[in-house]
């Protein structure tokens, strides 16, 4: 009797240990896979933002260094004159 009460135990047991890998498993699975969405969507702001930054960037300063470009072309014309 007591054999057949310990084989029984040991079944569920097993049965318990394996229940626990598994879940245990898609717990990490899960978490790491929502980790790796976490730090893409970190990644694409911080790059969104810095390419919306250097695209402002860019345009101020073509717009300025145009603007101090064709001021010095003018006035080295007008010395030429």
């Amino acid at each position: 009797m007591d054999q057949a009460l310990n084989q029984d135990m040991n079944v569920a047991l097993e049965d318990h240990s394996n229940f626990q890998k598994k879940k245990k498993q898609q717990v990490a699975v899960k978490s790491k896979r929502k980790a790796s969405s976490t730090v893409t969507n970190m990644f694409g702001r911080r790059l969104y933002a810095y390419f919306n930054h250097w695209k402002k960037h860019t345009f101020d300063m073509k717009t300025y260094s145009n603007t101090k470009l064709k001021d010095r072309i003018y006035s080295m014309y007008r010395a030429r004159l």
